[in-house]
Formats: structure tokens, sequence, C-alpha cells
């Protein structure tokens, strides 16, 4: 129980100094941790000042990048052995770790990352910023990250950056790629593209997921054909920044004149540049909204340009 002791003197030292804002009051046991005989109307009326609320944030922060790093010495030192585990997959999907697993799969991924790969201090980066790497191999993390901070410029960097930055990778430079087993077998009995090719660089296609789950999240999506390789069509799909691979039979081409055509692109140039900041949930789904047409009434291009000149582009 050495992985949920020292959790849980994790968790009290937060409440320890949660304390001071919460006086005269008695908790209850984790996870609830609700003052006893606390209503609602007192919590609002009793409101943290701005600096108390700066202090729990930072203390909850300081928490999660100290679970993280405990994670990741559970790991190094190999205390999953001593508890009876052949690894740290099998000592996080036991009863030991009862709450959260697979937040803490994700953190103790990002810890790899940052120690094996990166060579930061584990806990530097959000965990949302690191998962999209995962994409590439390992050699190529942090070209990945000095390429995403290139692109967020003066502001901070974001998740959405990071995804960027790796889509611009596996793109221009195919063997940054992570490569499955299964990937390599359909290699094997593909024919290549490139000498039986049904569509062309820069053809509008709809996304079929078909039978294949990679790209479900994508299915209905208009995307444009950026890259032809020897196995698959590289769509450009971008309400979501990314460059996905399909077979021939995944796609669906969009019959369009020249000026249809002309259009559409400037529609995915407009989404595109609009991933690059931290867009509301509101804004995202009206933009995935615009990726499943690929004709758009006179209201939504209005409100496509207003968005826009909410973020400051002109």
């Amino acid at each position: 129980m050495l992985g949920n002791g020292i959790i849980s003197q994790e968790i009290e030292d937060i409440r320890n100094n949660l304390r001071p804002f919460l006086e005269n009051t008695e908790f209850t046991s984790y996870p609830n941790c609700v003052p006893k005989g606390t209503s609602l109307a007192h919590a609002v009326n009793s409101m943290m000042t701005e600096e108390e609320a700066k202090v729990v944030v930072k203390e909850i922060n300081n928490a999660c990048s100290r679970v993280r790093n405990l994670l990741v010495e559970l790991e190094k030192r190999q205390g999953y052995l001593v508890l009876g585990f052949a690894n740290m997959s099998q000592l996080m999907k036991s009863d030991l770790f009862a709450r959260a697993r697979s937040t803490l799969q994700k953190e103790l991924l990002a810890g790899r990352i940052e120690s094996d790969n990166l060579n930061v201090p584990i806990g530097t980066l959000p965990e949302r910023h690191l998962r999209p790497l995962a994409k590439l191999k390992s050699d190529y993390y942090g070209e990945a990250i000095g390429k995403a901070k290139e692109l967020a410029g003066d502001r901070a960097m974001t998740a959405k950056d990071v995804k960027l930055a790796v889509a611009q990778l596996a793109v221009d430079r195919p063997e940054t790629a992570r490569r499955s087993i299964i990937d390599t077998i359909k290699e094997k009995t593909f024919i290549p593209l490139t000498e039986s090719a049904e569509y062309a660089v820069g053809n509008v296609v709809i996304v079929k997921a078909s039978g294949d789950s990679t790209l479900r999240p994508y299915d209905g999506c208009w995307g444009i054909i950026e890259r032809i390789s020897a196995f698959a069509y590289h769509v450009c799909i971008s309400v979501v920044n990314e460059v996905i691979q399909s077979k021939g039979d995944e796609l669906k081409r969009v019959e369009l004149g020249q000026a249809d055509r002309e259009q559409i692109k400037l529609i995915s140039d407009r989404i595109a540049a609009l991933q690059k900041y931290d867009l509301d949930d509101a804004d995202n789904g009206f933009l995935e909204l615009l990726q499943h047409r690929t004709v758009w009434t006179q209201r939504q291009l209005l409100l496509l340009g207003r968005i826009e000149q909410d973020y400051g582009i002109c």
C-alpha cells in the first residue's frame, strides 16, 4: 500500500494548507472534502479573496507535479516489484490505485517524456502539451516542442501549437512519425498509390471512417489532400490542425467548380489560423460545423468573421 500512503499524505498536506481559508469548519474524509455543516449559501457568502484563490491554485499545481514525480520514482526504482507486480501497468490497474487511473497513467507517461526525452524537470509542462508527441518517434520530441514554441511566439505555448508542430514534422519528414506493426504489414500488401492514385494533390475529399476506428473523430469532415505517398493519402483537416493518412476507399471526392475550390481552400486556411488560439468550446463547435459542410450560408460566413475579429485576426 506504499503508493496509496504517499498520495494520501500529499492530499493531507494540501488539506492542511487550505485550513486557514476555511476556519471553524470540520472536514469530512477524502474524496468529498466538503466542510460539515457548510451550506452552498454560506460558501458563496464566504468567497475567497483573489490572493487566497491564487494560493490554492498554486498548491493544486504543486500537488499535481508532485504526484507525477512520485509515479516516475515508483517506476524507475521498481517499486511495483516489491508490491508484487511485473510492471507499472499491472500496478496501476490494480486496486492499489482506486481512483483516477487513466489520469495517473497519463501523468506517468508525461513524466517519462520529461525525464527521458526532454531532459527537463518533471512537472515542467502540462500533460496535455506532451500528449500529441506520441505520434512521433521519441528522438524527435524535443524538436517538436521547439517548433511549437516558435509557433507560439510571444504568447504562451498551447497544446494546439504542439499538435500543429507534430503534424508539420510528420508531413515534412515522414521518418519522424511513429509506425505501428499494422502500418508495416499494410505497407507490404498495398499497391503503391503513386502508381494507381484515384485522387490528386489539392482535391477536396470527405473522410469516411468505415471500419477504421482511428478515423472516427474525422468521419464526415472534409479535407484537402496535401500529399500522396506510396501507401496513403495525406489529408489536412484544418479544424483539428492535423494531417491524417487514409486509403482511397476511406475518402469520397467532392466535385467542385473552380470558384468553390478557391473558397473552400480559403475557409480551410481561416479555420487553421484560428486553431493557433485557445478557442472557446462554442467557437470550436462552430468550426467543426463548418468542417462538416462544403456549402455555407452568408450568416455562417459572417459568424466566422466575427470569431476572427474576437481573436484579433483581421
